[in-house]
């Protein structure tokens, strides 16, 4: 007689996030008793700089007399305790097309380490666990410590924030912020000779952002929060995202760039941003398309009562854009003390198109241009690039080294038609368009 086939074992279902935080705690517990470490008080929460930078956190250490001691995982905690290097990759576009760049973010990132005190004492150690959810810092992931005391741990958090914040402010390039990932880049290397922006326009914003970082010192002695917001608002294609490159490229100062377009995302990227700004202060906090910040929820909210400052924002330029200004949500643009400057970047006139166009094509410019600068009305900065590179590319299909007045007149028809299109909304847009 056949045996009955067993059932198979269900799958496990997934711990609840609360009981794997226990489980954390639970297994460093344990950690510490194969070692021999004393009963000490047990802190957890999230890995946040400066624990998550062990250069800081191991000068920090060193600065208060600890000497740190990096534990070799025991049988049965290679999976927890190994500590390794991060490799960290930046896109570095170059005129020979982009390239990857290696960079170590931090020279260890440590997992299990000991800190001995001066005294020798075990009573007076402290035990560290640093536990990532992934290869790049992400709200998941976790720090265990095991101090004496809070006054201890305190202290050593703090003299690692001081060393951290110096250390954070002179690493170049900007600071992103999407999808509840920080990453690192090279600010564009564009200046504002390269923004093309009506008369005046250009020295009344430099000018501003300038005068901001420093008059510090006055706007405190006459009583005033150190703190400007700057709108950017006009059709989108004509420089305002440039504009912020030229910020970050001139001032010397970190600059935070926060994506909040994600529903998902959004709230921490928000909180993130201002707080990234405030620890790197005096620094430069941008939003790109502020217009989507619509709905009055909870996002809204919460940027609403960062921007007004309901924590610490000293020192801190608040720089946004929008395409639809018409759609900025009326607490956002009609409150001065929320964006106390707006500049309206247009279209550019018959003027503008002719600086962009000369200033673009320099010496191989086929002749004058006034009639190009003249037959673009309507253009944004957008099309006229489009109308260069339909151009340039006409030149190599008839395999010339150098632009020709037809060259120019062919990518004039092809720009129009598909301006045309994209106006009366792209309902059937062909073939025709960007090559």
């Amino acid at each position: 007689m056949n045996e009955p086939t067993p059932a198979a074992s269900p799958t496990p279902a997934p711990l609840p996030w609360g009981v794997q935080q226990g489980r954390m705690v639970e297994v460093f517990r344990r950690a510490l008793r194969r070692r021999g470490a004393p009963e000490l008080p047990l802190f957890r929460g999230g890995l946040r700089p400066p624990l998550s930078c062990s250069e800081c956190f191991a000068a920090a250490a060193q600065e208060l007399g600890f000497r740190l001691e990096e534990q070799s995982p025991l049988e049965g905690e290679h999976e927890l305790f190994s500590p390794y290097e991060y490799l960290g990759w930046y896109s570095t576009p170059s005129e020979e097309g982009g390239a990857s760049e290696l960079r170590l973010s931090d020279p260890v990132r440590y997992s299990l380490v000991r800190l001995v005190p001066e005294s020798g004492q075990p009573e007076d150690e402290l035990w560290l666990w640093t536990h990532e959810a992934g290869s790049l810092p992400s709200p998941d992931d976790e720090v265990c410590v095991a101090a004496p005391g809070r006054e201890v741990l305190a202290l050593l958090v703090r003299t690692a924030q001081t060393l951290h914040a110096a250390h954070d402010r002179s690493r170049a390039g900007l600071i992103l912020l999407g999808n509840t990932r920080e990453t690192r880049t090279k600010s564009a290397d564009l200046s504002w000779e390269d923004v093309l922006l009506p008369a005046g326009m250009q020295e009344d914003l430099s000018r501003t952002v300038e005068e901001f970082f420093a008059s510090g010192d006055l706007y405190r002695r006459h009583g005033l929060a150190h703190r400007r917001g700057i709108l950017l608002a006009g059709p989108p294609g004509n420089g305002k995202t440039s504009i912020l490159k030229a910020i970050a490229h001139g001032v010397e100062h970190p600059t935070v760039v926060a994506v909040l377009d994600d529903p998902n995302s959004g709230l921490y990227n928000c909180r993130h941003a201002f707080e990234r700004a405030a620890e790197l202060a005096p620094a430069v906090l941008c939003f790109e398309d502020l217009d989507t910040l619509v709905d009055d929820g909870p996002l809204l909210s919460q940027f609403l009562n960062l921007l007004d400052g309901m924590e610490r924002l000293d020192g801190v330029l608040v720089i946004a854009t929008t395409n639809r200004p018409d759609r900025i949500d009326p607490a956002i643009s009609k409150r001065p003390s929320r964006f106390d400057r707006v500049f309206l970047i247009p279209e550019p006139d018959e003027e503008l198109r002719g600086r962009y166009l000369s200033h673009q094509l320099g010496e191989d410019a086929p002749g004058e241009l006034a009639w190009l600068a003249r037959d673009t009305e309507g253009y944004s900065v957008a099309f006229l690039k489009e109308l260069l590179l339909q151009a340039r590319l006409a030149a190599v299909r008839a395999g010339r080294d150098a632009l020709e007045e037809e060259d120019l007149r062919a990518a004039l028809a092809t720009t129009r038609e598909h301006l045309r299109l994209a106006s009366a909304g792209l309902q059937d847009r062909g073939s025709v368009g960007f090559a």
